[in-house]
């Protein structure tokens, strides 16, 4: 893929857009939105091809950060644009709306701010098995982790994860 190969980077695609979609869905809670973020995700690891570093087995970590990026920046624009509808209309229900949403924006921000708190190794599982759905032996070849370590911490980061707003649940 650094090199052009738009064969390697089909082959990236197809293997990870599912992953970085759910993940995006997630946090916007909109599958149009959420195809946006795959389609803007993916074009910035191509345009960053030649500079691009893997860390680790995968290069999905990577993605759901560069995701979750494009997501924050989306939702900020979805924000102004329903504040600024508000302005123009103020009426109660919207008001209410509006605050429901920022409510929901706030919990993935301190979620988001959770995860970054993780170590590297545990950020890893939460790519890996929770945002981006691999089994637990395909996550323990990632990490170097035995199947049993790594569903004992997919487990612990799932429950304090759950305690912030419901993160981690099972799909």
């Amino acid at each position: 893929m650094r090199r052009g190969d738009a064969d390697a980077f089909t082959r990236l695609f197809d293997r990870y857009a599912a992953a970085v979609f759910r993940y995006a869905a997630t946090v916007l809670g909109n599958r149009q939105y959420a195809e946006d973020v795959v389609q803007e995700t993916f074009l910035t690891m191509w345009s960053q091809r030649k500079a691009f570093e893997i860390y680790g087995d995968s290069v999905l970590p990577w993605l759901l950060v560069t995701a979750r990026n494009h997501s924050r920046n989306l939702g900020r624009l979805l924000l102004r644009q329903a504040s600024a509808q508000l302005d123009e209309t103020d009426r109660p229900g919207n008001q209410a709306e509006l605050a429901e949403v920022v409510a929901q924006r706030a919990a993935l921000e301190a979620i988001a701010e959770a995860v970054g708190r993780l170590s590297t190794t545990d950020q890893s599982l939460v790519a890996l098995c929770i945002m981006g759905g691999e089994r637990y032996v395909e996550a323990a070849a990632s990490t170097g982790l035995t199947p049993a370590a790594t569903a004992r911490r997919v487990q612990r980061i799932r429950s304090r994860l759950r305690k912030i707003g419901g993160f981690g649940e099972r799909q």
